[in-house]
């Protein structure tokens, strides 16, 4: 599952692909997908414990306007990417390491390498790519024509693969910390790095300041 942030959008795009490889078809609850460990935190509000994501590297927050019962339900924040993929005129970056040609490969190999086993009972979202798709990627699916001058020199894609999610329920009013230890392939070590991020991430969302609610009973002779 991939969560995407359009640049020109604030509410999150939710893509389910299918992907078929040389080798197999992902699934999520095949024998080597690695399981998400949980921690139940208090319930706060998603933009106010962000504020300690804010300034880091492909740091995304997921949230929706809309107030509709399954709509607006569920928020996450994404943070500290174990991987990042970005692509530029067919020009492709992984962790810095570059090469060329169609960026929708490597993403597919990248997710077949990285499969979840959900909690199950828990908000939908538990790990996984988050970033944005660029208009110019169509030039890797048909023959359009893009634009002469880029004067942006945005990313056609910039993906970040998280193994960590901090997950709302709005309804519910409950929250958690989801880990999964990739990109640790032994399960014994994947164990352990998916309990240090939740330790890690715990400790990170504890230094968050809540933004105090505007009074409701300000004097209004005060405002001029």
């Amino acid at each position: 599952e991939i969560y995407t942030l359009s640049l020109h959008d604030a509410l999150p795009i939710s893509i389910h692909m299918r992907i078929d490889t040389s080798t197999s078809t992902i699934n999520v609850t095949r024998a080597d997908a690695a399981p998400v460990h949980v921690r139940d935190i208090d319930y706060g509000d998603p933009l106010a414990l962000f504020a300690v994501f804010a300034n880091d590297p492909y740091a995304a927050l997921l949230d929706s306007a809309l107030l509709t019962a399954e709509r607006g339900r569920y928020a996450f924040i994404a943070a500290e990417p174990f991987r990042v993929l970005t692509s530029k005129d067919g020009a492709i970056a992984l962790d810095g390491e570059r090469s060329a040609g169609d960026p929708f490969d490597v993403l597919r190999r990248e997710l077949a390498r990285h499969a979840l086993q959900r909690a199950a009972g828990l908000p939908p979202f538990q790990g996984g790519a988050v970033g944005y798709f660029g208009y110019e990627l169509a030039q890797h699916l048909e023959r359009v024509p893009l634009a002469r001058a880029d004067d942006s020199r945005f990313p056609d894609l910039a993906l970040g693969f998280h193994d960590v999610i901090v997950a709302f329920d709005h309804r519910e009013r409950r929250a958690w910390i989801l880990s999964s230890g990739l990109p640790e392939t032994e399960p014994v070590k994947r164990r352990e790095r998916a309990l240090e991020r939740l330790d890690a991430i715990s400790a990170r969302l504890a230094t968050a300041t809540l933004l105090p609610r505007p009074s409701m009973n300000r004097d209004r002779k005060s405002v001029v």
